[in-house]
């Protein structure tokens, strides 16, 4: 196989030639996409550790509000809508009571 045969036959990673003396190939494998499937996986964990860091902060200010917040982290984002959208109704209530008082 010629060198340039050999740099065509994967796209997908780079091989570099060193010809050394008594015409000896010496092939050395690259593999950036090696990196890159490390570097996106790095990335999904740092991803993964800070959503998890977030639902335990949501989970304690739920607790903390007298909300029971155990269960899976789709129970707990569900408990914090609920208390969220209470909330909002709760708010709504108290300008609409301060409205009527000021007239």
């Amino acid at each position: 196989m010629t060198p340039s045969q050999l740099s065509r036959s994967s796209p997908y990673t780079r091989k570099h030639i060193e010809i050394r003396p008594k015409e000896i190939l010496l092939l050395s494998h690259s593999a950036p996409l090696d990196h890159k499937r490390k570097r996106h996986a790095q990335t999904q964990k740092h991803q993964r550790d800070r959503m998890k860091a977030a639902l335990e902060v949501l989970a304690n200010t739920l607790e903390s509000r007298g909300v029971g917040a155990t269960g899976t982290r789709v129970e707990i984002v569900e408990m914090a809508v609920e208390y969220i959208l209470n909330l909002q109704k709760e708010l709504e209530g108290l300008r609409g009571r301060d409205r009527s008082e000021s007239l």
